[in-house]
């Protein structure tokens, strides 16, 4: 059984601004694939938040971890920042389209 979580990270999910359906259709994807999908999560845009759940994740030990937002990138998204640093990886931005 391959399982799967998936973490929405957005204050505008949290406040009800904006419905998650990326959740509903995300899992409804990984459903069709085989996976069995165990957690969603929906935490605010706040760093520590976001690392403490990264690694309670990462204990948890899913075969695959799926992250979206609510609204995509914004001029404060501090998504990425934080991953790549959970990650100790540096943050390259492609900007070519």
């Amino acid at each position: 059984m391959r399982k799967a979580e998936l973490l929405c990270l957005g204050n505008e999910l949290l406040i009800g601004r904006v419905i998650n359906t990326n959740a509903a259709s995300i899992s409804l994807e990984l459903t069709k694939l085989g996976f069995v999908v165990t957690n969603h999560y929906v935490i605010r845009d706040e760093k520590m938040e976001i690392l403490k759940m990264l690694k309670h994740i990462q204990d948890r030990s899913p075969d695959v971890l799926l992250i979206c937002g609510g609204l995509g990138l914004t001029h404060d998204d501090i998504q990425l920042k934080c991953i790549s640093e959970y990650l100790d990886r540096e943050l390259k931005i492609n900007k070519k389209q």
